[in-house]
């Protein structure tokens, strides 16, 4: 008897130590699977018909293969998606008539067109905040520029402003730390700097952490070191760098890419699953609609670079 207490005891000690050691963080990454999703096709410019369509769905990022699932209407200046985890759909802006519809895709491929109120806005800057289970935007009214929250209610979305912000530069530069639920986000002041700021729903104010005269684009947060990673122009022409920036705005080089990037038509991700940064853009020496899809670690290495037919717009993944 004495015996098999010694046992059961020595059990639970194990089971204990065993789950001491595991954190949840730990246990997500360990079953954690991700797939992206975003569009192919899409216009230059501004347009108004309904001849025109783009086609959503999941890309294989082995192969460069798109799996579509639906066709709705979109930019290739369209920078960034956002996926719901809550409802299970996938968001973007489509910046493509006056009243910058937000469209919403369910993985059945129903497409559900989101109509705004007021015509005298731009939305930008989607992103979906896993830790507050809310969809934040960049919103332009005149002048005016906010960070605001979404709500959809049936066909139709509004937006709650949570606080004013300087210009968001090239609109879609935005990310989110979903373990806290800050947002960080690049905005161009009138002294021709650029600065990324900081900013937790619900708290004070946003705040600067970094501060300097060339841009960045691509910001997107990496949860497995807590850190942002984002591209920038190298030293010569033709080629572009990758960047780490802590939280407190401390940037530091990574690596020389080794190819050009059109800023005006990309779009990046970062799957915080097999820790790679995904970088889409169109093609920016010749005039095509051809596109590029590249898979970087977390080094600066190219792990895949795949040729497409138009660009793989407003990337976003889904857990």
């Amino acid at each position: 008897m004495k015996f098999a207490k010694t046992i059961a005891l020595a059990s639970v000690t194990l089971f204990i130590l065993i789950n001491a050691s595991c954190t949840p963080e730990e246990e997500r990454t360990t079953s954690c699977s991700a797939e992206i999703y975003g569009y192919s096709g899409g216009r230059y410019i501004d347009d108004t018909t309904t001849t025109f369509s783009t086609s959503f769905g999941r890309i294989n990022t082995s192969t460069g293969a798109i799996s579509s699932i639906a066709t709705g209407r979109g930019m290739m200046s369209n920078r960034q998606g956002a996926f719901n985890s809550s409802d299970n759909a996938y968001y973007y802006f489509a910046h493509v008539d006056s009243t910058d519809t937000l469209y919403r895709i369910d993985m059945s491929g129903a497409v559900t067109p989101l109509a705004y109120a007021s015509t005298d806005n731009y939305f930008s800057g989607l992103v979906y905040d896993g830790f507050h289970n809310k969809l934040y935007c960049f919103r332009r009214n005149g002048t005016s520029n906010f960070i605001s929250e979404i709500t959809v209610s049936g066909a139709t979305y509004t937006t709650s402003d949570l606080t004013t912000i300087s210009d968001p530069q090239y609109d879609d530069n935005a990310t989110v730390d979903n373990n806290t639920g800050t947002l960080y986000y690049e905005t161009y002041s009138s002294t021709a700097a650029y600065q990324i700021e900081k900013y937790a729903p619900g708290g004070a104010a946003p705040s600067t952490i970094a501060t300097g005269l060339h841009e960045y684009w691509g910001l997107r947060f990496n949860t497995s070191d807590n850190s942002i990673y984002a591209i920038q122009p190298g030293g010569a022409i033709g080629n572009y760098s990758l960047f780490k920036i802590s939280t407190t705005g401390v940037s530091s080089f990574v690596a020389d890419l080794g190819f050009d990037v059109n800023p005006k038509y990309y779009s990046a991700c970062i799957d915080n699953c097999d820790n790679k940064y995904y970088l889409s853009f169109k093609e920016p020496t010749t005039l095509t609609t051809a596109g590029h899809l590249y898979q970087i670690d977390m080094t600066g290495s190219i792990v895949s670079h795949h040729s497409l037919p138009t660009p793989y717009s407003c990337m976003a993944v889904k857990y």
